[in-house]
């Protein structure tokens, strides 16, 4: 099979990627101000506010819990080895499944539809367009084995039936290593900071209007 060898180029992947930071930031701020003025949402109602929060916070740590997982498994491996067990047996970014999960989350905190809507598209696009590019960097460092990794494992969001396989199997799993732990707290605190000030901004907004 012949292999595919894409230079990085000045196309949208590769600009994305370059600055995904900073189109995070941005699509996190037009997120706040819609928040600010969607204060009729469907996610603002009396009643619903403490349901909605706990919501919000579950999904919060369970992408902390995600990206957790799936560092343990790529640290040190980082193009070098491509890595295919433990979360990478069922998504093959499974960090990226941990920042939707805690971008949904921190959405649902804001207690605005819009701005969640706004966030979620904004993180979408951004990691979309990351993943083509890191899948293309993959393809040139790993040939073939990547494109059977490809095409056995979806991007983002497993399959059932793989999660069922993947809980019941008894196959030697790669070691896990906690070089990259450090890094990771350092960003759930980040998450964690970004969800308490979208809280307390919604509940002032909520105050306001009362």
């Amino acid at each position: 099979m012949e292999i595919e060898n894409h230079e990085p180029s000045a196309d949208i992947p590769a600009y994305v990627f370059e600055h995904r930071r900073s189109l995070i930031a941005l699509f996190a701020v037009a997120a706040l101000v819609l928040a600010g003025l969607d204060r009729a949402s469907i996610l603002h109602r009396e009643g619903y506010e403490e349901l909605i929060s706990a919501s919000g916070w579950i999904l919060v740590m369970t992408g902390i819990g995600i990206r957790f997982w799936g560092s343990l498994y790529i640290a040190g491996n980082r193009d070098r080895l491509l890595e295919s067990s433990g979360p990478y047996a069922l998504v093959r970014n499974p960090l990226y499944l941990g920042n939707l999960f805690s971008g949904f989350g921190i959405g649902l905190l804001s207690e605005s539809a819009v701005a969640t809507l706004c966030l979620m598209l904004g993180l979408t696009f951004v990691f979309y367009e990351t993943i083509k590019y890191e899948d293309r960097k993959l393809l040139r460092l790993f040939g073939s084995e990547f494109i059977d990794y490809r095409q056995r494992v979806p991007a983002l969001w497993p399959r059932i039936g793989d999660i069922g396989r993947f809980a019941l199997s008894t196959d030697s799993r790669q070691p896990v290593r906690y070089t990259n732990f450090g890094s990771e707290l350092k960003s759930a605190r980040g998450v964690l900071v970004a969800a308490l000030l979208v809280y307390l901004y919604s509940t002032l907004l909520a105050q306001l209007a009362g």
